[in-house]
């Protein structure tokens, strides 16, 4: 049975905060993320009464998900320079190079970060920073990629051991299947989140781009013939999907929460309250682990095309001016999900397991993080410039995030007023965009086409 009987309320109520706060722990302090945090409020309520997946299924956290140790200094103390060091050197000799010379050398890039010539003055501007959050992020989504690869193949194991029967293999493992389906979504979400903050430097920058694409933007073939990624995923039973879109949104969320039959194993009484509701969905698990392992494979390549970016000025100004004005089409796929529309009407079988509004305070919010390497520079040339800038930033990423606190809270907002919405945070998007395609233009940066 398809889960018709979803509605905004029901869904929000199943997924709580508490989920979101968990995928989100592992940001800590190392980034400023107080207005996206506080976008998700504290919530206190457990889950007691979904049934978890057995330590047989259970996945450890991933390295980066721990705190590393502080380098502590070594033991042994520093060597006394000899006389013969310490001895000035004869009118004959060489002299070595004075301390003002030497704080005038050009610094290695495993010290200060080089400034750029159009940096605005004496301004620097750390592009390494930028790269160093990007990877930050991608290594904490990859966490959640990795676990929920592990999870898959568990629920593959169980599930081909009876020929592919769900019923029986929840019938053989009745703790087991239903932990494994929501711990699946559990994973999606905490992937998805680390993207999304990710989202607008990798999708702006166009040697990253494609990336996008194939992991979290693309259209399928049906979707779109011309505008397709050309890719393939390969099934355990030896189907092969042809131009099937991207990973989060057109195969795996729809097969974990059940908003396209054909991605769908079973519909059983998961959590046996005698019906059917939104819990109760076993994704097809061919498609699942295919999927899965694809999405984490995607997301390694990710990784090592951001370690090996060497980011320009004209790389993070550019993702900016492209990524900040997208809130019209980021609020219409808002008001068709069923966050507005509700399950009956919604049109997009995406955007179930979180509300789109959380997607695009995470854009918002890795955004504003990256300008504020460029901040210096736009202040130096026109400090009343950077300050709108500044400004700009605060009241969009707010005014998203008090949109999305009072869905959270109950409130349904309808399509009209989605429409609305969408028009405001367009409006405010579109003026921002160009003040930082201004300070490009004041720095000399030129922008990609």
């Amino acid at each position: 049975m398809p889960l018709t009987r979803l509605t905004s309320i029901s869904l929000e109520r199943a997924l709580t905060r508490r989920r979101f706060m968990h995928g989100l722990a592992g940001v800590g302090a190392a980034i400023p993320l107080a207005t996206f945090l506080a976008a998700c409020g504290d919530d206190d309520d457990d889950d007691d009464d979904e049934p978890t997946a057995t330590s047989e299924s259970a996945v450890e956290p991933t390295a980066t998900e721990e705190a590393e140790p502080e380098p502590t200094a070594t033991d042994e103390p520093e060597p006394e320079p000899t006389a013969t060091e310490e001895a000035e050197p004869t009118a004959t000799e060489e002299a070595e190079p004075t301390a003002t010379e030497e704080a005038e050398a050009t610094p290695t890039e495993d010290t200060e970060p080089t400034p750029t010539e159009d940096a605005g003055g004496d301004a620097e501007v750390d592009l390494d920073a930028v790269k160093a959050f990007a990877l930050e992020q991608a290594e904490l989504m990859k966490g959640g990629t990795e676990q929920l690869a592990a999870i898959a193949g568990r629920y593959y194991v169980l599930v081909s051991a009876t020929g592919f029967d769900y019923a029986v293999a929840v019938e053989q493992n009745p703790q087991e299947m239903p932990g494994l389906a929501f711990a699946a979504r559990d994973a999606w979400l905490t992937a998805s989140t680390y993207y999304e903050l990710d989202e607008g430097i990798v999708a702006g920058v166009p040697s990253l781009a494609d990336f996008d694409v194939w992991i979290d933007a693309g259209p399928s073939g049906e979707e779109d013939p011309v505008e397709a990624r050309d890719w393939q995923l390969e099934l355990p039973n030896g189907e092969v999907l042809d131009r099937p879109g991207n990973f989060f949104h057109s195969l795996l969320e729809p097969a974990i929460w059940g908003t396209d039959e054909a991605a769908v194993g079973a519909y059983l009484d998961l959590d046996g309250d005698g019906e059917i509701g939104q819990v109760d969905v076993l994704p097809e698990a061919n498609l699942f682990v295919a999927a899965s392992e694809g999405l984490d494979g995607a997301t390694a390549e990710m990784i090592a095309a951001i370690e090996a970016w060497e980011p320009t000025l004209s790389d993070v100004f550019s993702a900016e001016v492209t990524m900040i004005p997208t809130m019209n089409e980021y609020f219409e796929q808002w008001k068709n999900s069923v966050y507005v529309t509700g399950a009956e009407g919604a049109e997009e079988t995406a955007f179930v397991g979180v509300s789109r509004l959380f997607d695009i305070n995470g854009i918002l919010t890795g955004l504003h993080t990256a300008y504020q390497e460029l901040s210096p520079a736009v202040a130096a040339v026109d400090a009343d410039l950077d300050s709108q800038i500044q400004s700009g930033f605060d009241e969009l990423v707010s005014f998203v995030a008090d949109l999305f606190e009072q869905e959270q809270e109950g409130v349904l907002f309808t399509p009209e007023e989605a429409d609305l919405f969408g028009t405001e945070a367009q409006d405010q998007a579109t003026a921002l965009a160009g003040q930082v395609a201004q300070a490009a233009a004041l720095l000399n940066v030129e922008l990609a086409e």
